[in-house]
């Protein structure tokens, strides 16, 4: 894998990075071609101790990764008619009333979507925030590595355009959750646009970390049960767990609702910790159509390495390497 990975960064040096609690997850994509040329997955550390960037040939100068967390801030807004060249500038003054950290400190940016109050003329504004300081920490080591960052985006950007890429432009609104072991990311989406984002610490970690205390074992030990474990047989140590991350959902979801006015149709759920039976149960739970986010327009290239990664784990980092 490691050698095809070469040739497609030497020819498109661009790549997606998603860096993960316990391994760290790339794509290269042929962004004209909405082709997926490589994906690759290197747990943390690595053979034999290896890093990420003793793995990737030299010739890979340009990344793009995601930042998230506390040190984020997202949110959608609707502005009167303003000039083009005004755009910006009236974006970031609306934006900054909601952010909790001073314009000097901020790293902003924002997309423009189709407003859902439909008055006339009205811009729909979605907006993402990072501390600029959480930024350059993210960076710095990349930079320090030799690497260029082309861009720092938010998990929730990455997995509208990957949705978009994957299943195609949809009129209905989608929420699409991401679950991962520190945090899990949400992000309510319509014709590919993001409308509102939210991510919480409820996640993996605290489903393994029950069954570590009620084990009274290893966190190697417990996660060699979780991997292989089904959420639909409702195991007493993981429902505690559970419950709490089925109630913070059903919470944000309900929220989304409300504040924009819109209906979820469906939920697709992605993560390296959305392990078998978790979509049945938030279907159970919300009552409504959950699926397990695969492979739909979007293939992976082929290969007997590739058939055993499950595609749940590289939506973020496709999503970053669509970014043009």
């Amino acid at each position: 894998m490691l050698n095809r990975l070469k040739r497609h960064l030497t020819r498109r040096p661009v790549v997606g990075l998603d860096l993960g609690v316990h391994g760290v997850k790339w794509a290269i994509v042929d962004v004209a071609n909405r082709q997926i040329e490589s994906l690759g997955y290197l747990p943390t550390g690595g053979p034999g101790g290896a890093t990420l960037w003793e793995q990737l040939p030299r010739g890979v100068r340009k990344l793009r990764t995601a930042v998230s967390g506390q040190d984020v801030a997202y949110g959608y807004f609707e502005l009167p008619p303003v000039e083009r060249r005004e755009l910006a500038t009236a974006a970031q003054a609306q934006a900054q009333r909601t952010i909790p950290f001073s314009p000097e400190e901020t790293h902003f940016s924002f997309c423009e979507t189709p407003a859902l109050s439909q008055r006339n003329g009205h811009i729909g504004i979605f907006y993402v925030a990072a501390r600029r300081s959480r930024v350059e920490k993210l960076t710095s080591p990349l930079q320090e590595s030799g690497f260029e960052v082309g861009r720092v985006d938010l998990p929730a950007l990455a997995l509208c355009r990957e949705y978009l890429c994957n299943h195609g432009p949809q009129p209905e609104a989608v929420l699409l959750i991401n679950v991962g072991h520190r945090l899990t990311q949400l992000v309510l989406t319509r014709q590919g646009y993001p409308y509102f984002a939210r991510d919480f610490s409820t996640a993996g970690q605290d489903f393994l970390y029950s069954l570590a205390m009620c084990l009274q074992c290893s966190t190697e030990a417990a996660q060699q049960f979780l991997t292989a474990y089904d959420f639909r047989s409702r195991h007493f140590m993981v429902e505690p767990a559970l419950l709490r991350w089925l109630e913070l959902v059903q919470r944000s979801l309900c929220n989304a609702e409300n504040r924009l006015g819109l209906r979820v149709s469906r939920i697709l759920l992605s993560g390296g910790s959305a392990r078998p039976g978790l979509a049945e149960r938030l279907a159970e739970r919300l009552n409504r159509p959950v699926i397990s986010d695969g492979w739909q327009r979007l293939q992976p290239p082929a290969g007997e390495e590739l058939a055993r990664l499950r595609p749940e784990l590289f939506k973020v980092a496709i999503g970053l390497a669509l970014e043009v």
